[in-house]
């Protein structure tokens, strides 16, 4: 009598792949050899058809599959069937809170040691692809329990009207077109660490308009700094409109835009920006932080000296390591996504690791990067995502993501990760490649908590959404314009060095990054400022350059003071004094010929008292007549 195994259950969580049986794994290796053919073809419309080869071939004479079930972590699957070389094969369909359940009923077993059953399972599927904007995004996570199947195949195929991909990860076996189709091919032995993951596209253009509800409920006038999508190393920020204007925009040490806001006591004000933003694939700029020790200390959320989190690090020591050790111990706990949701912190994510969002992901990477020595903060912001339960977004208060980055000190350059999507995703790699759907509104590293992102800034009474993103198939065009004055900072005196304060305000759409403000004054000594650097200048934002001159001469042949920024020259009209040099030359001319005068007066005058004094001298001197 022949052993009945009653399921044989091949689960995709996620589309990994894994066994388990009502016998333990290792008696499925024992009993059956397993190999897998898989084929996932992408339509123009970013749709994925899915076809599973699958043969199970018997080790022993007793023992035989009757049963089979497949679970996909996606709740968007699509007509299912199955079938052999017999005939449709039974299937029954339930969808489940992440996922969606397949189960095969084989009517005809396959019986007898090295006997083979082959069978296809097919699906469309609605979260392989993604074409978002003017990109196309291919994702299959890794296989789970790889060493369990004997062999293992995918076949990668995508119209080739998407262009060459800019990102293969890992590298195909193998790339060719055939039939109009990118064709790009995988074996087991490529398959074992991370899935694959193939873009098309270098660059996403997205439109935004944000909105910030201030609040004043103190007793005097105060100044809100409220933080706007800065640029980063990966993203390209475009302002259309500022309404109302701020009074200045700054750059904190993290790189935060800090927009700069009255508020009189008691107002409310609500501030709206709006314009678009470019994300890339490749960093933009590499700018080493200026202290990183700072990213290295213990913030509120990130308790980098707690001594199980020093224990932990020193064992991990890398930030891959970190990455994996949050993507497989950390477990993302859905019922928490909701507008009374609570930061719990990085402790609060090793104590209770089933209980965590994107912030006790983030979190936790941080805090045990920095314990290990390495310099770590993290980014909120906002993240497209076609389906959340795969890629969650945390609703609270508009803040829709949180994810972190480190400083490479090789590279010099900030790498961003994602270990919230790498766990919620099944293991797609979200360590070694970036991709074009996080866009940043704020920075944190000096600080844990501030300053709030886009999201953060609404009242009970606020109605509607603050955050609006969609996706832009046109590309801003830079507009760049600067809006310079100057200012004598005194009434300037001939004889001594004057100051000009420049006041150059950036009112074009984009930063001015890196320029030189070079001053020209023929005739005049520059003493401070003839060159001076704007590292970073965004739009709506203020910068003060102080010019300190002296006269080369008493005429000198040029009065123009000359700024050139950016190629653009701004002229100003030196006055060193209220008078015209001719006057100038009269008045000292009158003052010379007067101290003349007044000296020969003095000269003379003193001759003549000498004169008088020694008369009066020789009458007190004279004998008195007799009488």
């Amino acid at each position: 009598m022949p052993k009945i195994l009653k399921v044989l259950l091949l689960s995709f969580s996620l589309f990994t792949i894994h066994y388990s049986l009502f016998t333990a794994p290792a008696t499925a290796q024992q009993e059956f050899t397993t190999r897998f053919n898989s084929t996932y073809t992408v339509s123009a419309a970013g749709i994925t058809t899915v076809i599973h080869q699958i043969e199970i071939t018997n080790k022993l004479a007793g023992v035989y599959a009757s049963e089979y079930a497949l679970t996909i972590g996606s709740t968007r699957v699509k007509n299912v069937s199955a079938s052999s070389a017999t005939g449709a094969i039974e299937t029954s369909v339930a969808t489940g809170d992440n996922s969606t359940h397949i189960k095969l009923v084989f009517s005809q077993p396959t019986v007898g040691k090295n006997q083979t059953l082959r069978f296809t399972v097919s699906y469309a599927n609605l979260d392989i692809a993604t074409k978002s904007g003017r990109v196309l995004e291919v994702n299959i996570p890794r296989i789970s329990n790889v060493g369990q199947i004997d062999d293992y195949d995918i076949v990668v195929t995508v119209p080739d009207s998407f262009d060459t991909p800019t990102i293969i990860s890992p590298p195909a076996a193998s790339l060719t077109n055939i039939n109009q189709q990118q064709v790009l091919r995988y074996t087991k032995n490529q398959l074992t660490q991370r899935g694959i993951s193939i873009l098309f596209g270098d660059h996403q253009a997205y439109d935004f308009t944000l909105r910030y509800t201030l609040q004043n409920p103190g007793v005097t006038k105060t100044t809100v700094a409220l933080a706007i999508p800065p640029d980063t190393a990966y993203q390209k920020m475009f302002y259309d409109q500022f309404n109302p204007p701020p009074q200045n925009v700054t750059v904190d040490p993290d790189g935060n835009w800090l927009a700069h806001y009255p508020l009189k006591a008691g107002a409310t004000k609500q501030i709206s920006v709006s314009g678009q933003a470019i994300l890339y694939l490749e960093p933009l700029s590499f700018t080493p932080p200026a202290d990183p020790q700072r990213y290295l200390a213990t913030e509120k959320f990130w308790p980098v000296s707690d001594p199980s989190v020093v224990n932990l690090a020193g064992k991990l020591k890398t930030p891959e390591n970190i990455y994996n050790y949050i993507v497989d111990n950390l477990t993302y706990n859905y019922s928490r996504i909701d507008a009374s949701t609570t930061r719990l912190g990085a402790k609060a994510a090793l104590d209770d690791p089933q209980n965590a969002i994107c912030t006790e992901f983030t979190d936790l990477f941080v805090t045990l990067a920095r314990a290990a020595g390495i310099p770590a903060r993290s980014q909120d912001g906002f993240a497209f995502t076609a389906n959340s339960q795969l890629r969650p977004l945390s609703l609270r208060l508009d803040v829709l993501h949180a994810w972190p980055e480190y400083y490479d000190q090789k590279q010099q350059q900030w790498i961003p990760v994602d270990p919230t999507w790498g766990n919620t995703t099944g293991g797609l790699d979200y360590f070694s490649r970036w991709d074009l759907n996080h866009f940043t509104f704020a920075i944190h590293g000096s600080d844990s908590i501030t300053p709030y992102p886009a999201g953060a800034y609404k009242l009970a009474s606020t109605q509607g959404k603050d955050v609006n993103v969609a996706f832009s198939l046109t590309s801003p065009q830079e507009q760049k314009s600067l809006d310079v004055s100057f200012t004598k900072s005194s009434i300037p005196i001939p004889i001594l060095p004057q100051e000009i304060k420049v006041t150059i305000k950036n009112t074009g759409n984009t930063s001015l990054t890196n320029a030189q403000v070079e001053a020209v004054a023929p005739g005049y000594n520059i003493i401070d400022g003839s060159q001076t650097d704007l590292s970073v200048l965004p739009p709506q934002a203020t910068a003060n350059v102080n010019i300190k001159l002296e006269n080369q001469s008493v005429l000198p042949a040029n009065n123009l003071l000359k700024v050139i920024i950016e190629g653009q020259e701004y002229q100003y009209e030196i006055s060193p004094s209220r008078f015209s040099y001719s006057q100038i030359l009269y008045s000292l001319s009158a003052i010379a010929l007067g101290g003349i005068f007044a000296f020969a007066a003095y000269t003379s005058g003193s001759i003549l008292v000498q004169k008088l004094l020694r008369r009066n001298s020789l009458h007190r001197q004279s004998p008195k007549p007799p009488q």
